[in-house]
């Protein structure tokens, strides 16, 4: 091989590896219940005994700091039996316990904010992982998240309420992951729905835990693509 294929070929990885870890992990939070029995999950913030918590942000949000707010009605719940870690599953203080009461059962209505990011840097894309898992509850229902910042909901995804009630088999079986854009006040909101096969509202909606993660910077891997293309062309050549 060229010596300079060699070198595109290590500045191409050196770029894309520096990329990937642009994608940084902002925030964590477990939403626990106000008991003894309640554990934060490793590596996971508190949402205790609060419909609103203010927290501690890294330098890429210039605020310095990202309020998590649930709407009103809402509250924790703990399951009658811990989970157990097994394999590849290791969330099981995250999925056993959660928040609920933010959905209107008779009325499901997923342009309703029951979920506020705030503190974020205006009109910038964000990547969000919402936990909804009940175990003991909600039998069959599916539960869908919605990105209701602009005013018309945007389906961020969709999981079931639980599998059989059987206990998850990896962390983020019952997880949603999607991208967001705040408003210009650096603020989200999000929208849930919990309903059955006929579209009925089931259950009162399932809050475990939030992940917030920042987006790459396209430069990089602008960079790297370019680089990539060179080479090609060279070898063509």
């Amino acid at each position: 091989m060229h010596p300079l294929h060699r070198l595109l070929i290590a500045a191409i990885a050196l770029l894309t590896t520096f990329s990937a870890t642009q994608a940084a992990t902002l925030l964590n939070v477990d939403f626990d219940h106000n008991t003894p029995e309640s554990i934060t999950q490793s590596g996971f913030q508190t949402f205790r005994n609060s419909l609103s918590v203010n927290y501690s942000a890294p330098a890429e949000v210039a605020s310095g700091s990202i309020t998590v707010t649930l709407a009103a009605g809402s509250g924790s719940r703990l399951r009658t039996g811990p989970l157990t870690n097994s394999g590849s599953f290791t969330y099981a203080d995250l999925y056993r316990d959660l928040y609920v009461g933010f959905q209107n059962v008779s009325s499901p209505d997923s342009s309703r904010t029951v979920l506020t990011l705030s503190g974020l840097n205006p009109n910038t894309q964000y990547f969000v992982k919402l936990y909804s898992f009940t175990y003991d509850f909600d039998s069959g229902a599916l539960y869908s998240w919605y990105d209701t910042t602009s005013g018309t909901p945007a389906l961020l995804g969709t999981t079931p309420a639980n599998r059989a009630s059987s206990p998850p088999t990896s962390n983020d079986e019952f997880a949603v992951y999607n991208s967001f854009t705040t408003n210009a006040s650096g603020t989200a909101t999000f929208g849930f729905t919990s309903l059955n096969a006929s579209g009925v509202g089931v259950g009162s909606g399932a809050l475990n835990g939030l992940v917030l993660y920042s987006v790459p910077e396209p430069h990089l891997t602008t960079l790297a693509a370019t680089a990539l293309g060179f080479l090609f062309y060279r070898r063509r050549r």
